[in-house]
């Protein structure tokens, strides 16, 4: 089954992350892919730490596939669509190895949007999304194209009413990252 938490609103990762405390509260295998951030998030290390308690270290696995810096030419497009297709094969070879309850992939639908996953890495996307009917993907970011919208069960979108970046207020570590 395929979830969105999409939206222009902030807290697309913070409900996904919720969904995995659940998930994991519960022991059940989660892989957690993030795409285009970095190692520099309150998430990040929260999970590595996670990973190293002896009662869920068989239960979650982390990877990011992203550096964390905006794209804003060629250059950086090229570098970003590397690593998103470099964690869609790693995704593929873990699903085929391990049996997990839920797979996170957040920010993906954004990676979609700055047209970061070729059309081939797409159609193995929605490949596999087919092919592992009985895992649970959650797919966050801004944008989900109308092609994985079609396969999804649920999709909850994050709208913005008010937010502190628009009155000067910088992104601030623990909350943002």
């Amino acid at each position: 089954m395929i979830y969105i938490i999409c939206g222009e609103g902030k807290g697309k990762t913070t409900s996904l992350i919720g969904q995995v405390i659940r998930a994991l509260g519960n022991k059940k295998k989660v892989l957690f892919i993030q795409f285009l951030k970095g190692k520099n998030t309150g998430e990040y290390k929260f999970f590595n730490f996670i990973r190293k308690l002896d009662m869920y270290k068989s239960y979650i696995k982390y990877r990011v596939f992203g550096n964390g810096a905006f794209i804003r030419n060629e250059e950086d497009k090229k570098k970003a669509r590397n690593m998103v297709k470099k964690g869609i094969e790693f995704l593929e070879k873990e699903l085929s190895r391990n049996k997990y309850f839920l797979v996170a992939l957040d920010e993906i639908n954004y990676a979609f949007y700055l047209n970061v996953i070729d059309e081939p890495s797409k159609r193995k996307l929605i490949e596999i999304f087919k092919k592992y009917q009985d895992v649970n993907f959650f797919l966050t970011g801004r944008n989900p194209p109308k092609e994985i919208k079609k396969l999804a069960v649920m999709i909850s979108e994050i709208k913005n009413r008010r937010h502190h970046l628009e009155i000067g207020i910088k992104a601030r570590k623990g909350i943002e990252f």
